[in-house]
């Protein structure tokens, strides 16, 4: 099937590697995903340049000049894969913004870097991307450092290969619902369809068949929907059954099978902590090296 490049995605920038990483992962995948067109946010938060005022009478810094330094390298990367960007500035909250500005341009996606988070702390102390991906209306997809780097552009004819965890839920069902869409509009997708099951002590099974055959009731169950609406939309599936920690195994499954992407829902509990703290999402978010697509909730188009 031939990829549409309908989509459009908001790629969210600042001075930091961590944005250019996010430009050079579009630069490389936007065609294989389907995406025609990218935004290009900066959002010049209000306090960082009102800071530096001291009196009255000082005019406020260029915020146009520094909003174009911070987006140069990400036009540029965009600019040489021949993909169409436009540039908007804002002033004001960061995640606010955002995911304000991707509702007023019905964007497709938000996409976004990260610092690395090594540490699961930094999430619940309010990141800008934990966030967004409260707020926001559409998946919104964390670039890891490193899952940028400079690689030659994708070709129209690749497959994108995605890991997508599930575990029976609606969560789960919203992230299968968006890649069905994907599939539908005609892109190339091969999925590794994971479910982690919670370990059970081998010494509660009479053998190891009985293990085996525990968990493979248990797969069947969670995959059977995701695996029947994938088929349905075109995509290519080969479905794996793990036991142990979920956050652990989809990082360690993604990166066996070779995938560029990892696609899962969160719970959207209201607090950031809440959905930070502990949840098997936050743990993916700081453990892999490849980008992570999240929704919390989405529409259907």
């Amino acid at each position: 099937m031939a990829n549409q490049a309908s989509r459009t995605a908001l790629l969210a920038v600042d001075a930091s590697g961590h944005a250019q990483n996010a430009a050079e992962y579009l630069a490389r995948n936007a065609r294989v995903l389907g995406i025609g067109e990218i935004i290009i946010l900066n959002v010049h938060p209000v306090t960082s340049y009102r800071g530096y005022i001291t009196s009255a009478n000082e005019a406020e810094p260029d915020v146009g000049e520094s909003c174009r330094q911070a987006t140069n390298a990400a036009r540029w990367a965009l600019d040489r894969a021949q993909i169409a960007c436009r540039m908007v500035t804002r002033s004001g909250e960061p995640a606010g913004t955002i995911a304000d500005v991707a509702a007023e341009h019905e964007v497709d996606e938000i996409v976004m870097g990260s610092r690395g988070m090594s540490e699961l702390a930094k999430w619940a102390l309010g990141s800008v991307a934990s966030k967004v991906i409260q707020r926001a209306g559409v998946p919104v997809t964390v670039i890891a450092a490193g899952s940028g780097e400079a690689k030659p552009a994708a070709s129209s004819a690749d497959v994108h290969r995605v890991l997508l965890a599930v575990d029976g839920s609606g969560n789960a069902d919203r992230a299968t619902d968006y890649l069905c869409t994907l599939g539908r509009s005609g892109l190339d997708l091969e999925v590794e369809l994971l479910h982690v099951a919670k370990p059970i002590p081998a010494v509660c099974f009479e053998s190891r068949a009985k293990a085996d055959a525990y968990y493979r009731e248990q797969c069947e169950a969670a995959v059977r929907d995701a695996k029947d609406a994938l088929g349905c939309a075109g995509a290519s599936l080969n479905v794996h059954i793990e036991a142990g920690d979920a956050a652990d195994k989809i990082v360690q499954v993604a990166a066996r099978r070779n995938c560029s992407q990892i696609v899962m829902g969160t719970r959207g509990l209201g607090g950031v902590a809440g959905l930070i703290l502990g949840s098997v999402a936050s743990k993916v978010l700081a453990l892999a090296p490849m980008a992570v697509t999240l929704l919390r909730r989405w529409r259907l188009l």
